[in-house]
């Protein structure tokens, strides 16, 4: 044996014993590559102590030092991999959201990349609020998966104002688009996968190819029809109100919290429980 082990600090005696034990295991598990990769993350910054312990150990053990140290193009190559994976995931996310901004304006390939470049994916807990009454609105959101609504206060008394769900927009417009204090909070009703766009990014979007603002104005068309169904609504009785909300979003209907729904379809919570418990005629 060359040198002194018992000049060997006591973090390289350490590692001395750590090399040891692979050196034990390697016998066992020399064909098993995937085992030594998951070591290298833990030894790749230790390139010196591991040249210097190699001279106590046998060939094999030395071909993994080597290895490990060499491995850090591997990890590297695992690493560009799982950003594949992670651009690939994004990839999947925004399928639905291009399918239908496909249906509003057909996009050529320059626009949809451009797009891409400025989508972000987010996963938004249960509760989050993603805009706050008195804020300025500056983020475009795209439903992919989940449940939300806007709300205002009047009187004290809350009041939602829209409920929307898979696949659909998410923005206060007046806000929005005047760049003033929104009147209503935007809120997540369960965990959900959102998109988003900054209205900067639009804004350079709308002027690098001008017709993009027929998207915008198809959106803003979106969100102008939620008002007014919610308006026309709450001129028919409280079972016609219930029974056509249950027609048009039969997925959500049950799962929104009634205290929500009620104020929405502007009736009480008991009279919503009755319609509910299917007690009303």
């Amino acid at each position: 044996m060359r040198g002194s082990f018992a000049t060997f600090s006591p973090k390289l005696k350490i590692f001395w014993y750590t090399i040891a034990f692979l050196d034990f295991s390697l016998q066992i598990y020399f064909q098993q590559f995937s085992l030594w990769v998951g070591f290298a993350g833990v030894l790749l910054s230790c390139g010196q102590q591991i040249r210097a312990v190699a001279k106590f150990i046998s060939p094999n053990s030395k071909a993994l030092c080597k290895g490990l140290i060499v491995s850090k193009l591997t990890l590297k190559l695992l690493q560009n991999h799982h950003n594949a994976g992670r651009w690939n995931n994004k990839l999947e996310m925004t399928t639905n959201f291009f399918n239908i901004i496909n249906t509003i304006l057909p996009l050529k390939d320059d626009i949809a990349k451009n797009i891409n470049q400025i989508v972000h994916v987010g996963n938004i807990p249960k509760g989050t609020l993603l805009l706050v009454e008195g804020q300025v609105s500056d983020k475009l959101y795209f439903l992919c998966s989940g449940m939300a609504r806007a709300f205002y206060y009047d009187n004290g008394e809350e009041i939602t104002s829209w409920i929307v769900s898979n696949n659909d927009f998410i923005y206060s417009a007046y806000s929005f688009i005047q760049q003033k204090p929104s009147y209503e909070s935007i809120q997540i009703l369960e965990d959900s996968i959102v998109l988003s766009i900054k209205l900067s990014d639009l804004e350079n979007l709308y002027k690098k190819f001008p017709e993009t603002s027929y998207i915008a104005l198809k959106i803003t068309e979106r969100y102008m029809l939620l008002y007014d169904e919610r308006v026309r609504s709450l001129r028919l009785s409280a079972i016609e109100r219930y029974q056509r909300f249950q027609n048009q979003y039969p997925h959500i209907v049950s799962k929104v919290k009634t205290h929500y729904l009620a104020s929405y379809l502007g009736m009480s919570r008991s009279c919503l429980h009755l319609l509910r418990s299917k007690k009303l005629p």
